[in-house]
């Protein structure tokens, strides 16, 4: 199986999945509080493509860059959680940036051991809750992923 060959294995694209698209991840809450001592901590509660429910959390020093990695690093384990077989997810990295006089959320998630593209950008515009952004763009760059438990 050539690379080509192996990248549109691992990615669904939108014409590839139309009317037989298998059942998804699906963000249900992210809660984000800031605790003691500068703690921030990020919730995640996801619905499995099962239907289980699946909550997942991290935590972390709040600082102005690191609330948004902090965010997609609870977005990647929860996906984890939720999909035990999909590929092994990591942030690269995560930040927001100005774009058409909003707030850009980025994340970009790597993925190791795998063939095909070992990056996959997310992004997500949210000024009121960057935290739900960050999830967001986590969700975002993971969905063209194919679940691989169904053999796809």
């Amino acid at each position: 199986m050539s690379a080509t060959d192996s990248a549109h294995h691992l990615l669904a694209l939108p014409t590839e999945t139309a009317g037989s698209e298998p059942p998804r991840v699906r963000l249900v809450d992210v809660r984000a509080r800031l605790g003691p001592s500068v703690r921030y901590r990020v919730e995640v509660h996801l619905e499995s493509p099962e239907g289980r429910p699946v909550v997942a959390s991290h935590e972390d020093a709040s600082s102005a860059t690191g609330d948004v990695r902090i965010a997609a690093e609870a977005a990647v384990k929860a996906l984890r959680a939720a999909m035990p077989a999909a590929p092994p997810f990591y942030v690269a990295g995560a930040k927001t940036v100005r774009a058409f006089d909003q707030t850009v959320t980025l994340v970009l998630i790597g993925i190791t051991g795998e063939p095909g593209p070992a990056r996959l950008l997310g992004a997500a515009c949210n000024e009121e809750n960057l935290a739900r952004a960050a999830v967001v763009a986590v969700l975002n760059a993971t969905n063209r992923v194919r679940n691989l438990r169904s053999g796809s």
